[in-house]
């Protein structure tokens, strides 16, 4: 009878399966199910933490999608996995829009009615897709009108404080830009999780439409940017200061709902935009302004008869860390590769019409105390 194989050393398992790619999630998960001790491995917060560490970005798991249902015009969020097996049912609503999705967070906005939140005054959620828990946030005021919202972390106004490889279960910061109803003035609140409370408002000189942008909200350093081109504004909120300032767009970008903020190569601040069916990135430097970077015949990317019969084209969202633009020809959802024109379909609406596209990008490691302890092997939920 052969010897047993030997026992292998616990580090070489862990520097084994700490190469395993964030990208198919489900490996991890197989292997904590080989034995006891591996999912003790896995499942541990330390492991989890090195894991981050050694892979640095994170996945993108998931695409939420907001519409609009074709046979009533109601407002509609839409779950897309990104990797099998992946599921945000929390995200899954006709009653909530997203706003915005940052450091595994979710930001989202009440649309329809929704009995509980209305009694409270609740008009934001901020969600945790992985744990499944959430958050309700009342609005600043009843009298105010939500143009713009973003969700952070809390350290992030303190440059270096945190990596945000792993603070998604820690306190965040939502970031509410409005104006009142009788008033074209615009404002900023900021909700901190930790005090439960409102700071605010600062007000702005700067007149900004009552249009909700489809644009989602960039977050360059210790700034976040707002873009609201039916205004030809984009509004800069420093973290640290509060300070409000106003940027103009590009002139082609002016007036026009088909752009979304990107990350330039040296990491400021960028505009994807389609004008004239081509797509057009710029870049942004203080003592120039903008300067156009690409611009790429959209019919040299996707096949011949895809642009026939359909409006102009437009960008629907991008994928900060990925360098990916979603682009939308047709109610068809696209993702360009911006460094390599590589292009891949993703999903057409049925039964809706697309307006914005919000990535989803965290880690997705396995928690299976369960299986650490019992005889036989069970499933569990995440750790995130």
């Amino acid at each position: 009878m052969p010897p047993p194989p030997p026992v292998l050393v616990e580090e070489h398992v862990e520097e084994i399966l700490l190469r395993f790619s964030p990208q198919h999630p489900a490996f991890l998960f197989r292997a904590a199910l080989v034995c006891k001790r591996w999912c003790r491995l896995i499942s541990s917060p330390g492991f989890r933490r090195r894991y981050r560490e050694f892979h640095r970005t994170p996945p993108m798991l998931a695409i939420l999608v907001n519409a609009e249902v074709d046979s009533d015009g109601s407002s509609v969020s839409r779950f897309v996995p990104g990797r099998p097996a992946f599921c945000l049912p929390l995200l899954e609503s006709r009653r909530w829009r997203v706003l915005d999705a940052r450091h595994g967070r979710v930001l989202t906005r009440r649309v329809g009615r929704e009995p509980a939140a209305e009694a409270a005054g609740v008009e934001l959620q901020v969600c945790d897709p992985i744990t499944m828990e959430r958050r309700m946030v009342p609005i600043p005021s009843p009298r105010v009108l939500c143009l713009a919202a973003a969700v952070l972390c809390s350290s992030t106004p303190d440059a270096g404080a945190c990596d945000h490889l792993d603070c998604h279960r820690g306190p965040f910061l939502v970031v509410f830009v409005g104006c009142l109803h009788l008033d074209r003035r615009t404002f900023i609140y900021t909700f901190s999780s930790e005090t439960a409370a409102w700071n605010g408002p600062i007000f702005t000189q700067l007149s900004i439409s009552a249009t909700p942008p489809r644009m989602t909200s960039k977050c360059v350093g210790n700034a976040l940017y707002f873009g609201f081109p039916m205004s030809d504004t984009i509004l800069k909120y420093d973290l640290q200061s509060g300070h409000i300032s106003g940027i103009e767009f590009p002139t082609e970008c002016s007036f026009n709902q088909s752009n979304v903020f990107i990350t330039t190569e040296g990491g400021g601040l960028g505009i994807a935009s389609v004008h004239h069916y081509a797509l057009h990135t710029w870049s942004r430097d203080d003592a120039v302004g903008w300067m156009q970077t690409r611009a790429i015949e959209i019919q040299s990317l996707l096949p011949v008869d895809t642009l026939l019969g359909s409006a102009e084209p437009r960008v629907a969202g991008f994928a900060d860390r990925f360098g990916m633009v979603f682009l939308l020809v047709n109610n068809v959802l696209y993702l360009v590769h911006l460094s390599t024109y590589k292009v891949i379909k993703l999903f057409r609406g049925i039964g809706i019409s697309i307006n914005s596209v919000v990535p989803y990008m965290n880690f997705y490691t396995p928690a299976l105390g369960a299986s650490c302890t019992n005889e036989g092997p069970s499933a569990g939920g995440s750790s995130a």
